[in-house]
């Protein structure tokens, strides 16, 4: 499968293998902004197998790593390890892609 194939038309968040903390601030970050916020992990022990191991390294990111894709299928940001505060990272990059406040800038609940 293509990770073209798993973006289709809407934001989609690919994470590597340990991108489960990415994977709920998806969910997390779509809900707060209104906006749908499909996820994937794709490595050893995910639901996107990556025989060959090569994604992380090819998508420049590290196993709790994520990007995000736009709809029109191009990666719109990066965080190339894990985050201490996924869910509000990601609602301010939507937010910004949006074009929209989001209460994680202003100091509310992220």
């Amino acid at each position: 499968m293509s990770t073209l194939d798993l973006v289709g038309s809407r934001f989609t968040l690919l994470t590597g293998a340990d991108g489960d903390r990415w994977i709920r601030a998806a969910r997390e970050a779509g809900e707060r902004l209104g906006v749908a916020v499909a996820a994937h992990r794709i490595g050893p022990g995910a639901e996107v197998a990556d025989p060959e191991g090569d994604w992380p390294r090819l998508a420049g990111l590290d196993a709790a790593g994520a990007l995000l894709v736009r709809p029109d299928q191009f990666v719109a940001w990066r965080a190339g390890a894990p985050s201490d505060d996924p869910a509000g990272e990601l609602e301010r990059v939507l937010a910004r892609l949006l074009a929209r406040e989001s209460p994680a800038e202003h100091g509310g609940t992220a």
